[in-house]
């Protein structure tokens, strides 16, 4: 199991919340040839953990939540038929994918542009091409949200 690097000190600052890489967080990851009752046991052992991405050769390849592992292979017939596989085998496909450098309103477009049905609520960042962490669609929205407001003029605010 991929136990995440310690948390960045926070650059939320206005400049820090414009660019994606600085809103991401360092996530749980699993190679892509880990098997499914491997990763369930760590999940089962870590309820904290919310979701995780399938890195191969170091790219994120997939994303799933818990719950969605959870569902899937909670009964015995799942547990029987997914337990032996690879994660990367019932992993869903990473939805978005957004370099370090994106600017953060850029990227919410993109979203936007997704199906509801597709988004996992999780945005995967990658920096040189490889794994860096994740964004939630609530972080990503907030940011944008609090770029804005200290962006725009305040209408309530007497001109002198």
């Amino acid at each position: 199991m991929g136990i995440p690097r310690e948390l960045f000190h926070d650059t939320a600052g206005e400049a820090a919340a414009h660019i994606i890489g600085h809103l991401a967080k360092p996530g749980y990851s699993f190679s892509a040839i880990e098997k499914v009752a491997a990763i369930y046991e760590l999940l089962r052992l870590n309820p904290h953990v919310a979701g995780f991405a399938v890195i191969q050769d170091g790219e994120a390849m997939g994303f799933m939540t818990t719950d969605e592992l959870s569902v899937m292979i909670s009964d015995l017939d799942g547990y029987r038929l997914h337990s032996h596989k690879t994660i990367e085998q019932i992993a869903g496909s990473v939805s978005l994918k957004a370099d370090y450098d994106a600017p953060a309103e850029y990227v919410l477009r993109q979203m936007t542009r997704i199906p509801s049905s597709e988004t996992q609520g999780y945005i995967i960042v990658q920096k040189d091409g490889r794994y860096y962490g994740t964004v939630t669609v609530r972080e990503l929205i907030d940011a944008c949200n609090k770029a804005n407001i200290n962006t725009e003029p305040n209408p309530l605010r007497q001109a002198s």
